[in-house]
């Protein structure tokens, strides 16, 4: 069995200046949540931003904590060619909120699903695809596939568990997800056409939020394998592969080693593979929590802003 090989602590503390080649014009979307005053108390609400990597250029791109009805804007990606966003959103007024598209400039507003149903995390392909979980079988969540236009919609996954945040490969053949079994976490790796998942996580420890190299041949994602159980969240990088079928990826190793007081969540690698977006939180606070940024192949991890679920453009 392959045992956690603890790399070197490549995520650093946070620096003052930006090192090359992850500082410029590099853009990001990202979620923040706005406090707002009611007559009843207090409410809180998301919406989506996107930042340059040197923290200049932030902008607001929906506007839902300030809107009438007020609604959430969530679980926002980017389109292949990064001129329109897919996302989750309660706006319309419904129970259960479902996926939309829109512009960058908040214009071509699109509604994609009107199921009944949760519709969650979608990822939009290279190939035009978008994948999502969903509960409209009235099962847990399971995962969807349908057009960018919202139509042709297929069922991927048919678990009995809660399978979630999926995302494509670059090449868009395969795409890796997180099963909840239990209330234990794990990364599986799916293909079109083939009947069932490959398990690629342990399923002695917690593992989610995997997010693919540009190659298409590793996996970063989170987990408290260095110490099971503990809920103490580092990052990890493994093979999107198990050569020798014994239920975990080639070559896991740990890429960060930050105190029990820090988690290091929700990565996401460049298009070109050099620069690392990951959260920086603490166990008591989540809810309070920082993007940085840093060179995957090692070096100083910077500080962008506050907010959660980065994504490159």
């Amino acid at each position: 069995m392959q045992r956690f090989i603890p790399a070197l602590a490549l995520l650093c503390a946070a620096a003052t200046a930006f090192a090359e080649p992850c500082n410029g014009e590099r853009e990001l979307l990202f979620l923040r949540d706005q406090l707002i005053e009611t007559s009843e108390g207090h409410e809180t609400y998301t919406d989506i931003y996107s930042i340059r990597a040197d923290a200049s250029g932030e902008r607001r791109l929906s506007n839902g904590a300030n809107a009438e009805p007020r609604h959430d804007n969530t679980d926002a990606a980017w389109s292949p060619d990064g001129r329109h966003i897919v996302f989750v959103s309660n706006r319309d007024g419904d129970e259960n909120p479902e996926i939309y598209r829109m512009a960058v400039d908040g214009s071509q507003l699109q509604r994609l699903t009107e199921q009944q149903g949760y519709d969650e995390y979608p990822d939009w392909s290279r190939r035009g695809e978008i994948i999502f979980s969903s509960n409209r079988d009235g099962q847990d969540f399971q995962l969807f596939v349908m057009d960018e236009q919202g139509k042709s919609g297929s069922k991927l996954t048919d678990s009995g568990d809660k399978d979630f945040d999926a995302r494509w490969s670059p090449d868009g053949g395969a795409y890796v997800f997180t099963r909840e079994h239990a209330g234990n976490y794990r990364v599986l790796l799916g293909r079109r056409g083939e009947p069932a998942p490959t398990p690629l996580s342990p399923a002695w420890l917690n593992a989610s939020e995997a997010a693919w190299t540009p190659d298409g041949e590793r996996l970063i994602f989170v987990s408290d394998g260095h110490a099971p159980g503990s809920g103490h969240l580092e990052l990890f990088i493994m093979n999107a592969r198990d050569s020798d079928r014994d239920g975990i990826g080639d070559h896991l190793q740990r890429l960060s080693n930050t105190p029990p007081d820090t988690e290091n969540m929700e990565p996401d690698l460049s298009r070109d593979g050099r620069c690392l977006l990951f959260v920086r939180a603490q166990p008591d606070n989540t809810d309070k929590s920082d993007i940085y940024v840093m060179p995957f192949a090692g070096g100083e991890a910077v500080r962008i802003t506050s907010g959660f679920a980065p994504r490159w453009r």
